[in-house]
């Protein structure tokens, strides 16, 4: 179980990394400015979900709760902005928009 859930963090930083370049480079550069925030903010949200919960993996001290109630927060802010995007009807035509142009 253990190695599936550092699996899902190494996705989520490197997804997060992802995110956070991509509205700066190629197609996505010409997207409307809404877009490439919502972009520019899960990135890094993505990032400290997957750090936090590999710091959970590797037994951080967490007497409180404060670093797996952070961990929740960052993720769910994250998937809620990405699902949102997604749901978007602009989103969707501005990728759509970007695979005419080519």
């Amino acid at each position: 179980m253990h190695t599936m859930n550092g699996i899902f963090y190494a996705a989520g930083v490197i997804g997060g990394l992802l995110l956070t370049v991509g509205p700066f480079v190629g197609t996505a550069r010409v997207a409307p400015r809404w877009i490439r925030i919502a972009l520019w903010i899960s990135g890094p949200a993505c990032v400290v979900w997957g750090v936090l919960g590999y710091s959970l993996l590797w037994g951080v001290w967490d007497p409180y709760g404060f670093v797996r109630s952070s961990k929740t927060t960052f993720g769910g802010i994250a998937l809620g902005i990405l699902c949102l995007l997604f749901a978007s009807g602009e989103f969707r035509s501005s990728l759509k928009r970007d695979v005419n142009r080519r």
